[in-house]
């Protein structure tokens, strides 16, 4: 009888939590995430106390996402050409200091976005490390479950601080939060300075060349990476998918409005897309073959398209949430696409291409939420969203032969890299 492949077992949360590194790993991320949360509210809230401007606090919470467009792409390359437990620990650190100087003086407005820049700047390494070492970490039959539990987590921790973190600030103030915030980053550093292995830096064991070669050289490799081959570039296509499905939570106040209800009816639409996802990753990333997950994935991106045409009818609230958390639900392909993704890119360039797909991503939902907000003003909500499900839909059908084509010549034309004469010219290219 043939014995299953550990590739294709079915994953399983339980036994990705029996890896200790992962276990602490987790933990580590779990906590400093929900404290990322508070904090987020606890700055906007502080913001909008000093200057009494909504539209002051609203471009302070902006800048709780924009640099990670900037800090994606140019400082994401430092989890490449550093130990990647130094990487994070060092981010850790840096952010614990800033909080403590955030939280222990009064600053002004314009003093504390700066250093919120900065908070979110630092960020993206430490995101780019984590998701570069977690092959490392985990044995590849609990891969995608390790990674679909971090996005579960992650996703509980938002819908945790958006329903606590007024309260949490009521009752202790901003100072105390953004404390507890800080007290998260020396916790994480503390766990991942002594839970993880020390692995060498990725460029370090490389080719001499990658070691030798420019950042701005070793940025544009990224990019060529991506761009030369055609499965890498389909999953980031998919994995941008996110620029139609920002669009409820981007105008959830003006659909809410639209359907007479206020600031409870808001929450409520939010909090769906969210607790969606984090239902659709837990079913799927720990049920099925890799292989599995991988044919679901257009059909999956396509139904969360189709979710939200339902919205251009205006119906209720509870049809409305209901449409809204099946979108969430379908929006776990992304587990698969990210898996492969991460697995496809060489070692010692995986934490730039990450970075760099990351940075695409916080782009691409920047340019959904204006598009969501233009249509709205133009039409009116429900359409926004409609208009939205209708380009997502469109968009999978677009790209539906270019993957299968391209997951045809993966199986077939593994990834590989080859040099120059000159090994300080180090040049990408793809078999094809």
């Amino acid at each position: 009888m043939r014995q299953p492949d550990p590739e294709e077992s079915d994953p399983s949360f339980r036994n990705a939590l029996r890896v200790r590194e992962y276990r602490l790993l987790w933990m580590a991320g779990a906590q400093s995430s929900a404290g990322d949360q508070l904090a987020r509210i606890a700055i906007v809230l502080l913001v909008y106390a000093r200057s009494g401007s909504a539209a002051v606090s609203a471009v302070t919470y902006a800048l709780t996402f924009l640099p990670a467009l900037a800090g994606g792409v140019f400082l994401s390359g430092l989890a490449d050409r550093f130990p990647r437990r130094t990487v994070m620990v060092t981010c850790d650190l840096i952010r614990l200091l800033l909080l403590l100087l955030m939280a222990s003086a009064d600053l002004s407005t314009l003093v504390i976005d700066v250093i919120l820049v900065l908070l979110v700047l630092v960020g993206a390494p430490f995101s780019a490390a984590s998701v570069a070492v977690m092959p490392d970490v985990l044995p590849p039959r609990h891969y995608v479950a390790g990674v679909s539990l971090t996005v579960v987590t992650g996703q509980l921790a938002q819908l945790l601080a958006f329903a606590a973190g007024g309260v949490c600030v009521a009752f202790l103030g901003v100072r105390t939060t953004l404390l507890i915030d800080a007290a998260t980053f020396a916790i994480s550093a503390a766990v991942v300075r002594y839970g993880l292995s020390d692995r060498v830096a990725p460029l370090a064991s490389a080719a001499d060349g990658a070691v030798r070669e420019s950042y701005l050289r070793r940025l544009s490799g990224g990019m060529r990476l991506i761009s030369r081959d055609p499965l890498l570039r389909c999953l980031v296509l998919f994995a941008w998918f996110p620029v139609f499905y920002i669009a409820p939570e981007a105008i959830a106040p003006a659909y809410a409005r639209s359907l007479g209800g206020g600031p409870t009816a808001t929450g409520l639409l939010m909090a769906a897309m969210p607790a969606g996802t984090a239902i659709g990753v837990w079913a799927f990333g720990r049920r099925g073959s890799d292989a599995a997950r991988a044919r679901a994935v257009p059909y999956l991106a396509a139904g969360a398209g189709a979710a939200l045409i339902g919205s251009w009818l205006s119906p209720t609230l509870a049809v409305s949430l209901l449409l809204w958390l099946v979108c969430g639900v379908c929006s776990a392909y992304y587990i698969s696409v990210t898996t492969r993704f991460v697995r496809r890119t060489p070692a010692h360039l995986r934490g730039q291409v990450v970075g760099l797909g990351g940075a695409g991503l916080t782009a691409m939902q920047g340019v959904g939420s204006v598009a969501a907000g233009v249509l709205a003003s133009a039409w009116s909500p429900p359409a926004a969203v409609g208009i939205a499900g209708v380009a997502g839909v469109l968009s999978v059908a677009a790209l539906l032969v270019p993957l299968r084509r391209a997951e045809r010549h993966a199986a077939h034309e593994p990834l590989k890299l080859t040099t120059t004469a000159y090994p300080d010219q180090r040049a990408l290219t793809v078999t094809d």
